[in-house]
């Protein structure tokens, strides 16, 4: 009966011992999960990070391109400007003969008028 006695005193601290050990494991446990969960967090940061920065990337693209469409814009402006002061010089040029004309006529007809 001592003998039991002693086996089943071992054996409760046996169990003891191997509660203690499961205790030890399910907070390890927990830490592992905690872990887990923070990584998770920091990927899903990541992936939004991700995200945003091809956004980003792609936002400036758009910029990019209208900058392009601008400065095109912008050339056939200039161009336009060129020729409107073009078609100036050439109005100024037949102004300047049609006065020159009308002046000669004006000489014509007083010559005529005094003969």
């Amino acid at each position: 009966s001592i003998e039991y006695s002693i086996n089943l005193t071992d054996k409760d601290q046996q169990i003891t011992d191997k509660d203690q050990q499961l205790s030890q494991l399910n907070t390890q446990l927990t830490d592992k999960d905690q872990q887990i969960y923070d990584r998770d967090q920091q990927l899903i940061i990541s992936i939004e990070y991700s995200q945003l920065n091809t956004q980003l990337t792609d936002k400036d693209q758009q910029l990019n391109d209208k900058d392009q469409q601008l400065t095109q814009l912008n050339t056939q402006l200039t161009d336009k400007d060129q020729q409107l002061t073009d078609k100036d010089q050439q109005l100024s040029q037949l102004n300047t003969q049609l006065n020159d004309r009308d002046q000669q006529l004006t000489q014509l007809n007083t010559q005529l008028t005094l003969n």
